[in-house]
C-alpha cells in the first residue's frame, strides 16, 4: 500500500514484543484448581440484562442530546449534514457534546461487555451481543470509532479471558464468527464515513481509508514520529495515563499532530508513542517485560479458575488489543470501567461469603 516505513522502528517494537513473550515464560508458577461455581455467570448475566436497559435509554437520549429525529433519518443529506454537526463538535474541542450520563453509561457498558465476552466463551449465547450493537449504534450517532474499537477490545477481551476461566478450547465456529462481526463492523464503519461524506466517495475508496487511518497507517505514523522524536525529559505517566493526569490538574491531555499517510490524514499512533515519550526507550522495553510477566501471573490463577484474576486479565488484554490504536488508560471512561471489571469479582466474593 505504499506505506512508509523507518526499520528502526520497527525493531523496537519487535524488542519489546520479544521481552514481552520471554518474561512471560519466566514464571512457572502452577496454582491448585479450583471448583467453580453457577453464581459468577448467574451474578453476569442478570447485571447484564439490566445494563443493557439503561444503555438503551442512554444511546436514545444521546440521539435526542445531539440532534437525532425521525426527518434525520429522510434522506441521506439530513442525514449527512447532522453527522458533520456532530464531527465539527468533536474536532472543535467541544467535549460536552457527549452528555456525563452517556460517559458513566458506558463505563458500566464497557465493564458489561468484558463479562459478556467472558461468558461468551462458555456458552453462545447471541444476548451477549445485545450492548455490543448499542455500541455500534452509539459510534454511528457521534461518528467516532474510539467508542467503538473500545468496545470490541473489552468484549474481545472477555472472550479470550473466558477461554482459559472455562478451560475451552477455539474451535472453527468460533474463528468463523469472529471472521463474520469483524467484516460486519468494518462495513459499518465504512458505511458510516459513507453517509457522512454524502456518497462523495465510494465505498472502495472509504474503506481504504479505514484501513489506512486506523488499523495500517498507526504503524507507519508511528514509524514517521519514531524517526523525528528526540526525548527531552519524561513524562512519568503523563501520557499513557493522561486522564488520571487532566482530572488531577497536573496537565492538559493533548492529541498527536495529524500525518498524511498515503494520501489519508491519521492522529493515531499506537501505544509504544506514548510509553517511549514517558519512560524513553529502554524503559518503555522494560514496562513490556514487566506486563509480560505479571499478564502470566494472572494467566496462572486464571486457568485455576480464580474468578478474583479475570477482572486483571480482562484488563490486561484490552490494553494489548488497543495498543495498535491508543493507550487504553488515555480516557477516563476506560479507566472507570475497569475499576469495575477488576472490582466486581472481589465483591462477588464478598457476597458469596456472607451468603455462607
Amino acid at each position: 500500500m505504499d506505506m512508509p516505513i523507518e526499520p528502526w522502528a520497527y525493531i523496537f517494537v519487535f524488542l519489546c514484543m520479544f521481552f514481552f513473550s520471554l518474561s512471560s515464560f519466566l514464571n512457572f508458577r502452577v496454582i491448585p484448581k479450583v471448583s467453580s461455581d453457577d453464581l459468577f455467570e448467574k451474578t453476569i448475566t442478570k447485571y447484564s440484562k439490566y445494563i443493557f436497559y439503561i444503555n438503551l435509554i442512554a444511546t436514545l437520549y444521546l440521539g435526542y442530546k445531539l440532534g437525532f429525529s425521525s426527518i434525520t433519518f429522510s434522506s441521506i443529506s439530513q442525514l449527512s449534514e447532522r453527522m458533520n454537526v456532530i464531527s465539527s463538535m468533536r474536532y472543535t474541542g467541544e467535549e460536552d457534546y457527549l452528555p456525563l450520563f452517556n460517559r458513566v453509561v458506558n463505563s458500566l457498558v464497557y465493564a458489561t461487555l468484558g463479562f459478556d465476552g467472558l461468558v461468551m466463551a462458555q456458552k453462545t449465547n447471541l444476548r451477549r451481543f445485545n450492548n455490543l450493537i448499542l455500541i455500534n449504534v452509539q459510534t454511528f450517532l457521534t461518528n467516532t470509532k474510539a467508542t467503538l474499537v473500545f468496545g470490541i477490545a473489552f468484549w474481545i477481551a472477555g472472550y479470550l479471558t473466558g477461554y482459559n476461566y472455562y478451560d475451552k478450547r477455539i474451535k472453527i465456529k468460533d474463528v468463523f464468527i469472529l471472521l463474520l462481526s469483524s467484516i460486519g463492523l468494518i462495513t459499518i464503519v465504512v458505511l458510516i464515513n459513507y453517509l457522512r461524506h454524502r456518497g462523495i466517495y465510494s465505498l472502495y475508496e472509504e474503506l481504504n481509508t479505514i484501513l489506512v487511518a486506523y488499523l495500517i497507517g498507526p504503524f507507519s505514523a508511528f514509524s514517521i514520529w519514531f524517526q523525528n522524536f528526540h526525548l527531552n525529559e519524561l513524562g512519568l505517566g503523563e501520557n499513557t495515563f493522561s486522564c488520571i493526569f487532566r482530572i488531577l490538574g497536573l496537565k492538559e491531555q493533548s492529541h498527536g499532530e495529524f500525518v498524511i499517510i498515503n494520501g489519508q490524514l491519521t492522529n493515531v499512533y499506537t501505544v509504544f508513542k506514548h510509553l517511549i515519550i514517558d519512560y524513553s526507550y529502554f524503559g518503555t522495553i522494560i514496562v513490556m517485560a514487566v506486563i509480560g510477566f505479571i499478564a502470566n501471573i494472572i494467566d496462572a490463577y486464571v486457568i485455576s479458575n480464580n474468578r478474583k484474576a479475570v477482572g486483571f486479565s480482562i484488563s490486561i488484554v484490552s490494553f494489548i488489543l488497543v495498543s495498535f490504536f491508543s493507550s487504553i488508560f488515555r480516557y477516563t471512561t476506560n479507566i472507570v470501567a475497569i475499576f469495575i471489571i477488576i472490582a466486581f469479582p472481589f465483591v462477588l466474593n464478598l457476597r458469596s461469603f456472607r451468603n455462607e
